[in-house]
């Protein structure tokens, strides 16, 4: 059947409708102006953060799955105190749930504990202690019965206690971090100022094993783990910076491969690529989310990039029209991806029904260049500046 041009955007759009749902907070009992300052997913729930403003407050909501889609009324998480931050990171699993918030005048980190109790039902959660921090800000990721988080003074090791089922604290590692991941192969990652610090378990105990440096240079922004893999990030040194990522081959003997492989972006410098990254045994994220131009004809503002596990590109994300820094905020697991801005535009993928497609969404004016592995090239110089917040 012949379908003349101009019914093609719209043939577009109603495949799309299959692979890509928008996630609204429908039924929230406060209004959040930070929604998808966080996101994580699961095989089959996406919890997003929401942060109300400086002055405090904040909502997590669960999203369950519904075959290829998902709830259009989320469940809202309760708070212990409503003077908290609540919701500046988090990381799920199939049983539980951990956001993170700040107290006592947005300096101190502390962590929510959520379990499962149902389909999509979550219990009360159990609160952390409260944590050293000059900024306030905890990054962390959790992997089947570990949980590391990090903030600017030191990173905390959790572990499930197999007598009482719940979280407990049963490391520290005596040095902070701007980012960390953990694996499933029993690795921890932390991301210092330069290089990546790599942690394994001898006799109970993690133990600093070794250090990698990926070639990069400039804002250092992300790092991520699975499969065997480490996954680092940086947008370069300024907005004409094109940004880059490396990854780091787990070998024979438990270590990492020194050279790395460092990835190319496919878009022009000033999209920030590496700003949002995320990692799973099937799929590599990195998002590039251009600051917005003010220019009504400017084309579409930031784009996702998707990796297969060969590290092969699969597909190209671009955001719906008037979605700005979109990839700010990235998170995946098996055939989920979430994408957010940060600012109230979230936006949840079943790549399966991506099919053999390059691109998915209204592609801007221009073709779109295909990101390729090259050796990873020592940095010249050393950063000149520490990750930025959002």
């Amino acid at each position: 059947m012949f379908l003349p041009r101009a019914f093609l955007p719209l043939l577009l759009l109603l495949t799309a409708v299959s692979a890509q749902h928008r996630l609204e907070p429908k039924g929230a009992s406060t209004p959040h102006v930070r929604f998808g300052y966080a996101v994580c997913a699961a095989r089959d729930h996406v919890a997003v953060t929401a942060i109300a403003s400086l002055g405090g407050g904040g909502v997590t909501y669960v999203y369950g799955r519904v075959g290829d889609t998902w709830d259009e009324t989320p469940v809202e998480l309760p708070v212990p105190r409503i003077e908290s931050a609540i919701g500046t990171s988090c990381a799920i699993t199939g049983e539980w749930l951990v956001v993170a918030g700040v107290v006592d005048g947005y300096s101190t980190p502390q962590l929510l504990f959520y379990k499962r109790t149902g389909a999509n039902t979550w219990g009360a959660p159990s609160v952390s202690g409260l944590f050293d921090s000059r900024t306030g800000f905890m990054e962390m990721d959790m992997d089947g019965t570990t949980l590391v988080a990090t903030t600017d003074l030191d990173t905390y090791v959790f572990e499930v206690n197999a007598s009482t089922g719940a979280w407990e604290e049963t490391q520290r590692l005596g040095r902070g971090a701007w980012n960390v991941a953990v694996s499933s192969e029993d690795v921890i990652v932390t991301m210092d100022d330069d290089s990546l610090q790599v942690y394994r378990k001898v006799t109970g105990q993690w133990q600093r094993a070794e250090a990698l440096n990926g070639g990069l240079t400039g804002n250092l922004t992300r790092i991520a783990a699975a499969g065997g893999r480490v996954f680092w990030a940086s947008t370069g040194f300024d907005a004409r910076s094109p940004g880059r990522m490396t990854s780091f081959e787990q070998e024979s003997g438990s270590m990492f491969s020194k050279g790395g492989r460092l990835y190319e972006p496919g878009c022009d410098a000033g999209f920030a690529y590496g700003t949002g990254l995320a990692a799973s045994d099937d799929l590599i994220v990195v998002g590039a989310p251009r600051a917005a131009s003010g220019d009504m004809d400017a084309p579409l503002d930031g784009r996702v990039y998707v990796y297969n596990a060969t590290s092969e590109l699969s597909v190209v994300i671009f955001p719906e029209r008037g979605v700005s820094r979109f990839g700010a905020v990235v998170a995946t697991y098996a055939d989920v991806i979430v994408v957010s801005n940060g600012y109230g535009d979230v936006f949840a993928y079943n790549t399966a029904a991506f099919g053999n497609s390059m691109t998915w969404g209204p592609t801007p004016r221009g073709p779109t260049p295909r990101p390729t592995p090259h050796p990873t090239r020592r940095p010249t110089r050393r950063p000149t500046r520490r990750p930025t917040r959002r």
